[in-house]
């Protein structure tokens, strides 16, 4: 009650100069209110304008040292931060990237490996090439036409897949 009391009473100018005073002390009366103060100004918490108005009825020269903490944080330690973030989010991209190949390589070498096998089951006279009547006989089987969806190939298809891989044009794939 006495403050409030003495507030009331208070002249214009020495009221203005109270008032200062006790935004000085919530904003600045302590470490912690002053970290919190600054970290606000920063980070967009606060308007650099209320923090800087009870410190300029100090002394002028601490807006200026606002200021340039200000400038300091926000463009060279944040730009730091952000600049950070970015070089490990193309870090990581990068990585997928690569897992992206390796994944690719490794499904493609086990395609091969088991269209390699495919071809010398269907090789039933074990001369090291296949004959179109080799390759024939061998897909009609119901196995081996599950096997050719399993390899995502169309079984029906069978004769004009051997014409294809027959590039020399022999009748026979190697």
């Amino acid at each position: 009650g006495t403050a409030h009391f003495r507030s009331q009473n208070a002249p214009p100018e020495l009221l203005g100069s109270m008032q200062a005073h006790q935004e000085l002390l919530e904003l600045y009366g302590g470490i912690s209110p002053a970290i919190i103060c600054l970290f606000m100004m920063v980070s967009g918490g606060m308007d650099w304008r209320d923090a800087i108005a009870p410190l300029k009825q100090v002394d002028v020269w601490y807006e200026y040292f606002l200021c340039l903490y200000v400038f300091f944080m926000v463009i060279g330690v944040l730009n730091v931060v952000v600049g950070a973030f970015v070089v490990a989010t193309a870090d990581i991209a990068r990585k997928d990237k690569q897992l992206t190949v390796n994944a690719e390589m490794s499904q493609l070498r086990s395609y091969l490996e088991r269209l390699g096998d495919f071809f010398n089951e269907a090789d039933v006279d074990r001369s090291g090439t296949l004959t179109l009547l080799e390759f024939q006989k061998y897909v009609r089987d119901t196995k081996v036409s599950a096997y050719f969806q399993a390899l995502d190939l169309d079984a029906s298809q069978a004769e004009l897949l051997f014409l294809l891989l027959d590039t020399d044009k022999t009748g026979e794939l190697s």
